[in-house]
């Protein structure tokens, strides 16, 4: 039934998936700048701490040094956390490829698509909104059809009758893709 192939790759939009990446990244940067200036930076440390100023710098130098003989396995947490913003970047970049892929098909007078999407993704409220304008044409379309056939059959006008058939060729072109549309529909239900 679906002519728009399903979304397997994990990178869709290389710009927004790295956007909101960055965005992410950022804002952990920032958190762990705000922890460290409450922790180690005068005044917070005597509001916040019974330890003197002094305890807390070589505290930080401690860790400091510790933290220089990490760098591999920091690497590889900036990794995992670049992985997982990738997965969770999918989940909301991934409907916004579907939905556009749903409104050109629907563009190209193709209505056999349907809007779904996977069970983790965001935005599903659009499903029944997307899907319930497809299901509005259909029946527009169908309506209309009828109505130009009765016309036609009360021998119009030479100038009416070219308008119909304009109508009717329109109409037709939807009705190609209407075919499977029906049968596919009857198979969802």
């Amino acid at each position: 039934m679906s002519s728009i192939p399903k979304r397997r790759k994990k990178v869709i939009d290389v710009a927004t998936q790295s956007k909101i990446a960055t965005e992410t990244f950022v804002q952990i940067l920032l958190f762990l700048a705000l922890v460290a200036f409450i922790i180690y930076i005068q005044p917070f440390v005597t509001i916040f701490s019974k330890f003197a100023a002094v305890h807390h710098q070589q505290l930080v130098e401690e860790l400091l040094s510790i933290n220089l003989s990490k760098w591999p396995l920091f690497l590889l947490i900036f990794v995992f956390m670049a992985v997982l913003n990738v997965l969770y970047s999918h989940k909301i970049v991934g409907p916004i490829y579907k939905l556009g892929m749903v409104i050109k098909s629907y563009t190209g007078r193709d209505l056999r698509q349907r809007m779904t999407l996977r069970k983790n993704d965001y935005f599903k409220e659009i499903i029944p909104l997307v899907n319930g304008l497809r299901d509005v044409w259909i029946e527009d379309l169908s309506a209309l059809a009828k109505d130009v056939q009765e016309m036609k059959a009360q021998n119009p006008s030479q100038e009416l009758s070219q308008k119909l058939d304009h109508m009717e060729a329109i109409i037709q072109q939807y009705e190609i893709q209407a075919a499977d549309l029906s049968k596919a529909d009857q198979q969802d239900n």
